[in-house]
């Protein structure tokens, strides 16, 4: 399943922040092959090579250190996690929002690039996507029994359930960007109780 949370946001903050990341954290930006690492193990079936992004969060004790959304192993628990120098701003804001966020990033998919179907590993979680940039070819499917594909918003923040195979696809003739994070699985009647404005 995919939910809409009832948390409001002004869009402008996120586009700042991102926009920050892009002109002042070049230095901190992953490219999912040139910064992998072990690229031989990436299914073929996906197209990656184009995609980057910051690692907002770190298992490493070098924050400073370029973390990778896919580097092994990547199935820490929250208490593993700290903040890296890209956590200001409208970031550390929902941060502070949700229980124990973590494996927090931001991705950029240009144009063609395509990750799935895989399984979300452990711990149990849901993954928080905040849309930044999208365009309406930007395919964001769960599948499962009664499998949901949505074209996420900017503006919305999307709860993502980890129990079946996830699948991520930008069939657009743009770029588009997204903040995503994980937050454990029992937490997940709260946030959909959310409500009221960051």
């Amino acid at each position: 399943m995919i939910h809409i949370l009832n948390l409001e946001f002004d869009l402008q903050e996120v586009l700042d922040y991102y926009n920050t990341l892009e002109n002042d954290y070049q230095k901190y930006r992953w490219q999912f092959y040139d910064d992998h690492n072990n690229p031989a193990v990436i299914d073929p079936k996906n197209d990656v090579n184009k995609i980057y992004g910051w690692g907002l969060q770190t298992t490493y004790h070098d924050t400073e250190f370029v973390y990778h959304c896919d580097l092994d192993p990547h199935n820490e628990p929250p208490e593993y996690f700290k903040d890296t120098p890209m956590v200001f701003g409208f970031f550390d804001k929902i941060k502070n929002r949700f229980k124990q966020p973590f494996r927090s990033f931001v991705h950029v998919f240009p144009p063609g690039q395509y990750i799935g179907k895989w399984m979300p590993t452990p711990p149990p979680h849901v993954k928080i996507m905040i849309p930044i940039i999208m365009n309406n070819s930007y395919k964001l499917t769960v599948h499962g029994p009664n499998p949901v594909t949505v074209i996420p918003e900017p503006g919305k923040i999307y709860m993502i359930e980890s129990t079946h195979l996830n699948e991520w696809r930008n069939d657009g003739d743009s770029k588009i960007a997204y903040i995503l994070f994980s937050v454990p699985l029992e937490y997940m009647d709260e946030m959909l109780n959310f409500k009221g404005k960051l």
